[in-house]
């Protein structure tokens, strides 16, 4: 399969959680949004090549806004 770049929003626990290790797996690019730094960077450690990650709130907008462009901007492959 070809890899890909995705952008998990909610990744630091539940269905969000799955999906970045399924990815992950898969050896896709990901970026990962939470409102929990810890967890992420621990996710990250994971997959630390593959993976980058934003913090921010999904009730706030300019906060998820920031943050889909800035994992998308490092999360694509060189």
């Amino acid at each position: 399969m070809k890899q890909q770049t995705i952008i998990i929003i909610g990744a630091t626990s539940g269905i969000g959680k799955t999906l970045f290790e399924k990815y992950a797996a898969d050896g896709n690019h990901i970026g990962i949004v939470g409102r929990r730094t810890h967890l992420l960077d621990e996710l990250r450690q994971e997959h630390p090549d593959m993976t980058v990650t934003a913090t921010a709130d999904i009730t706030k907008q300019d906060e998820i806004v920031r943050a889909i462009y800035a994992t998308t901007v490092r999360c694509s492959p060189s």
